[in-house]
């Protein structure tokens, strides 16, 4: 009985004191977006950069930190997701918010991580129809200009519209390289309705010469969220890791 007393006290104090509710729920998301942030930096270290990505975008969905997103940057990069990386690293560098030690440091990343980034123009003269680039329709102001896209394998699917067959192809672009992919109607083709005016692929290939580039070095310090607005420079690892502290 005194057990059922006590418990049904808490749950009326949680209900009639909505500012202590509040304040643990805050601890909670701070304790989470800190073992993610750590957990991002252990998947990081061991080359797991994918799933250090995933940790990380945790932490950024519970607390909003230019010091998370830079990391977030830093490990898109090593996984090759280039265009997200620039964006996450623009929007760093705007960030007032941010110390400047961490915007300069979000922008000699983006300078590392710019030449990587490979362009792909799809040409596709139709009026109409549908075109999907890795499973993402194209929208028409996309069509026929080149495209910044991560290097490596895409798929292209086409069709007249979506009742139509699709032909698919897959593109490899290179880092720091574009190329141009021409989609082109082909009369004589049948879809799967009987209809006339499938489509034809065939592309060119402009290579940009890429240059190297090195990677960026993750942000130690997770104590960003704790407000104490102190930023501080150091090496932490044999690799040179920047070591920083504040939001």
């Amino acid at each position: 009985m005194y057990k059922i007393l006590a418990l049904s006290c808490l749950v009326l104090g949680g209900l009639c004191c909505p500012t202590a509710y509040a304040q643990s729920r805050q601890v909670l998301l701070d304790a989470s977006a800190r073992a993610f942030f750590n957990q991002g930096l252990e998947l990081a270290d061991a080359q797991r950069y994918q799933d250090a990505a995933d940790r990380f975008r945790r932490a950024l969905a519970i607390h909003d930190s230019p010091v998370i997103a830079y990391n977030l940057a830093s490990v898109l990069d090593m996984s090759g997701e280039v265009v997200e990386a620039l964006e996450l690293l623009f929007g760093v560098e705007a960030n007032e918010e941010a110390s400047v030690a961490l915007r300069d440091t979000a922008r000699q990343l983006r300078a590392t991580v710019e030449p990587k980034l490979s362009f792909l123009t799809v040409l596709y003269p139709a009026q109409r129809g549908v075109v999907l680039l890795d499973e993402m329709r194209l929208e028409l102001a996309q069509i026929g200009v080149p495209l910044p896209v991560d290097p490596g394998e895409h798929s292209l699917r086409w069709a007249l519209s979506p009742r139509h067959r699709f032909k698919q192809r897959h593109v490899v672009n290179r880092p720091g390289e574009a190329l141009e992919v021409s989609l082109e109607l082909h009369p004589g083709a049948v879809s799967e309705d009987g209809e006339h005016g499938g489509l034809q692929e065939g592309w060119l290939e402009r290579r940009v010469p890429a240059r190297d580039s090195l990677g960026g070095e993750l942000i130690r310090s997770h104590w960003f969220w704790a407000g104490l607005g102190v930023v501080m420079l150091s090496a932490v690892t044999t690799a040179s890791v920047l070591a920083l502290s504040g939001t």
